[in-house]
């Protein structure tokens, strides 16, 4: 047996750079409290293609892009959170943690309509 297929990855696979944002609540002019995205992080992560899964939940949006970014690890990044990548929104769905490599999965869905 070799050393192969341990699980382990490399660090140097985190080779994209993306933002973490958190909601946050401001008042605009008219003292009006909007809800607007405010950036808790950039971190390198790895990008990882995955297959619609339709039975997934009852989401009745068509064709957005299911991708799994890990990270490190952090007990900071949640679910109300959403990446950036680019002009690109992703919404968070589940974060996976990967304790034997210090990582995490966030699992996401590409927003249909990337309003920020």
């Amino acid at each position: 047996m070799g050393a192969m297929g341990k699980g382990i990855t490399a660090i140097g696979s985190l080779d994209r750079r993306i933002i973490i944002e958190q909601p946050s609540t401001t008042t605009d002019e008219f003292g009006q409290e909007i809800e607007t995205w405010s950036t808790l992080a950039t971190v390198w992560a790895a990008k990882m293609i995955k297959p619609r899964l339709e039975s997934m939940e009852d989401d009745q949006r068509v064709g957005g892009e299911r991708a799994t970014w890990q990270v490190r690890f952090t007990d900071t990044i949640s679910r109300m959170m959403r990446v950036k990548v680019g002009s690109d929104y992703y919404t968070i769905k589940a974060i996976e943690e990967i304790k034997r490599e210090n990582r995490l999965n966030l699992i996401t869905e590409l927003k249909d309509n990337n309003h920020g």
